[in-house]
């Protein structure tokens, strides 16, 4: 247990210096004056670097996800190469670069990333879901509606027709767009890998500072990008080659199993009642001082009105949320024992072989029988083998150390996970358990060993003929599955 607390420190200490690196340069590029030559070359440079190493962790990738990897890559690559054009336009040739060269290449990054939404979406909800629909178009329209009135009809109005003009409305229409497949890719489903939450805080970002840019240009607070925005830029391509790096980047398409069974989350919620009230918001801070005076008061009163609605919603989802906690928690254990029952196991070892995977630590399996516990149930009584089960459980569990995972298997079988333990100290512990087995009971022990990438269920089998090696060696024993290179040299013999 010691080594799995140790991993963990070191990986977060990996985490929180790498942070710390990224932190300091974003700073470095916000504070920097955009038009000096280290502003200009700093946040370019970072993001060929860190395109390079995107490029490595898509060829790294499985080839089940490289489709959508590749798609992201090329819109990141895009993008970056229209920077580099429009650095150079404008600060080399001293010429105004909008509309310039750069702006083919920043159309164009648009279809890829729309390519790599449309196959994630595909991929992770490949059943139509009408309720997620509407709740992806009741978030996304309210953005939509703002867009158009904060910086699309400003522009169309302000402005007589021109290239420039044109692809000042065309960016933020096209942001808005892909903003609407995100919300429809975050919009219902259950788990969410750290690679996809990784990516879809690259788009969001790149969106979000896109969108400020657009309107910040259209009231005309900026006539170049300033460091704190060019700093949320370069971090979105940053978190796009996390996302890849990431060790959940090969599942990231993978279809979610919970897909439109899950409730309302909180999130949804929150964001389908801001989306609610967005609208009228809107009309109340949005109408011109001749609008008649009951137009605003029935805005706000919609407001108040809404935000009640989803108060009264969030109360229910509480105790929603309450009630199903308590049944799956009766679900998921063993009524006698108190322990995970079986079919938390089976959940709980697919999570450790992820974990073993992700890290590349070992992992021991163990699976425990109780020796000749019919006979003692037909000796004591069936309700002395209920009691002996629960003492049974209990000494074991106080036995087992801090992140250790003990089970109930069925019947008198118990099954235990032991993550980044092995070899003799595996067995002291297992050993520990035998010895805490209160008498007149004693238990017969087999362990295997599991290492990426072999298969978590060839472990589980290991063990269990381990076990009944204990049980033909004479009981009250461990007994250790012999490592895979340690068979075949057996096996060989």
């Amino acid at each position: 247990m010691g080594t799995a607390l140790g991993w963990d420190r070191r990986r977060a200490t990996r985490w929180t210096y790498r942070a710390a690196a990224v932190g300091a340069l974003l700073l470095l590029i916000a504070v920097l004056p955009p038009s000096s030559r280290l502003g200009v070359v700093l946040p370019l440079a970072t993001e060929v670097v860190t395109l390079a190493v995107f490029l490595v962790a898509v060829l790294r990738n499985a080839p089940s996800t490289r489709p959508v990897w590749w798609a992201l890559w090329s819109s990141q690559a895009l993008v970056v190469l229209g920077d580099l054009i429009y650095a150079y336009q404008q600060y080399h040739l001293g010429v105004t670069p909008f509309p310039g060269w750069a702006d083919p290449f920043y159309l164009a990054a648009y279809v890829p990333e729309l390519v790599a939404m449309y196959l994630l979406i595909a991929a992770r909800h490949p059943r139509t879901n009408a309720a997620q629909l509407l709740d992806s178009l009741i978030i996304a329209l309210p953005v939509i509606a703002a867009t158009l009135v904060f910086v699309d009809v400003p522009l169309l109005t302000s402005q007589t027709w021109s290239l420039a003009a044109a692809l000042a409305v065309a960016y933020p229409i096209i942001d808005v767009i892909v903003l609407t497949a995100l919300i429809r890719l975050s919009v219902g489903g259950g788990h969410r890998n750290r690679s996809l939450g990784l990516l879809m805080a690259s788009v969001s970002l790149s969106l979000l500072s896109d969108l400020l840019y657009n309107g910040l240009s259209t009231q005309g607070l900026v006539d170049e990008m300033p460091g704190w925005l060019q700093a949320f830029f370069t971090l979105g391509v940053i978190l796009m080659a996390a996302a890849a790096l990431s060790t959940d980047a090969a599942t990231v398409a993978h279809p979610d199993a919970r897909d439109g069974q899950l409730p309302m989350s909180r999130g949804r919620l929150i964001g389908f009642g801001l989306g609610s009230i967005a609208l009228p918001v809107l009309l109340v801070i949005g109408v011109d001082t001749s609008s008649p005076t009951s137009v605003r008061v029935l805005a706000v009163f919609a407001v108040v009105v809404n935000m009640l609605i989803l108060w009264r919603a969030l109360i229910l989802l509480r105790l929603l949320a309450a009630q199903r906690h308590e049944l799956a928690a009766h679900a998921r254990t063993d009524a006698l024992t108190g322990l995970p029952n079986r079919r938390s196991w089976d959940f709980e070892l697919d999570r450790a072989a992820s974990w073993a995977a992700g890290t590349g630590d070992v992992l021991t399996v163990a699976i425990l029988d109780l020796d000749h516990f019919h006979e003692f149930n037909e000796a004591h009584g069936h309700q002395a083998g209920d009691d002996a089960l629960r003492d049974v459980a209990g000494a074991w569990r106080a036995a087992l150390p801090e992140g250790a995972y003990l089970a109930r298997y069925g019947g008198e079988e118990f099954a235990a996970l032991l993550p980044a333990v092995t070899g003799n100290v595996a067995h002291r512990l297992l050993d520990r358990i035998r010895l805490a087995t209160p008498s007149p009971l004693t238990v017969s022990i087999g362990s295997a060993e599991h290492r990426h990438p072999a298969r978590i269920l060839d472990a589980v089998a290991n063990a269990d003929a381990a076990l009944y090696s204990a049980k033909a060696a004479g009981r009250d024993l461990v007994v250790d599955a012999a490592p895979r290179s340690a068979r075949s040299r057996l096996e060989t013999r």
